[in-house]
């Protein structure tokens, strides 16, 4: 059983190069002083609750927190939408509240095809914002919808979700590091 959560894993390797535009996309974010915002529902909602907590902490070093948030947190705001406004617009109506352009959205779809995540990033793009999707299956209407789709092919949404946990971190560590040599450019040209 552990060679099949492996199996999955090992399927991020081919995606080195989306992992780091998806990095480099959020630390534009947070050097231009925007924010990344996090939605999924369910496990993917966890997910983004982690990788908000990896922002706002550190990977490896101590640093500044980066801005972050997961919109997948608030019950009374997510409750309150989903009762007055329906639960497909859960994120899309929060995207509406605080998205400004040039910040960095990621959402996570185990199957791709959530109306709730579809409808989050399609009010993403209208505010502007840069859009990555960790996505499962075969990436459902959601591949077409993102700037940087991270798809890990598989049917078995536990395998996916492991691998998108690994690919969270990834990107975490990444950002970390890029931001840290924007920084160290920025120092070495004044």
């Amino acid at each position: 059983m552990i060679r099949e959560y492996i199996f999955a894993i090992n399927k991020l390797i081919p995606l080195n190069d989306d992992l780091q535009k998806a990095a480099d996309l959020c630390c534009e974010s947070i050097f231009k002083d925007n924010k990344i915002m996090l939605f999924g529902n369910g496990g993917s909602a966890a997910e983004c609750q982690h990788f908000a907590a990896e922002m706002m902490m550190r990977i490896h070093t101590p640093r500044m927190p980066f801005p972050a948030i997961s919109l997948a947190s608030d019950a009374s705001v997510i409750t309150a939408i989903a009762n007055d406004s329906g639960a497909d617009q859960i994120f899309a109506r929060q995207v509406d509240g605080i998205a400004m352009p040039g910040d960095t959205v990621i959402c996570f779809s185990a199957r791709g095809h959530s109306p709730a995540v579809i409808e989050g990033v399609k009010a993403a793009k209208n505010a502007g914002c840069n859009v990555v999707g960790l996505l499962g299956r075969n990436g459902g209407k959601l591949f077409d919808m993102v700037d940087v789709p991270i798809l890990i092919q598989s049917d078995c949404i536990s395998h996916v979700h492991a691998a998108h946990s690994v690919a969270m971190h990834v990107i975490a560590d990444l950002i970390e590091q890029g931001f840290d040599r924007m920084v160290n450019e920025i120092g070495e040209s004044s």
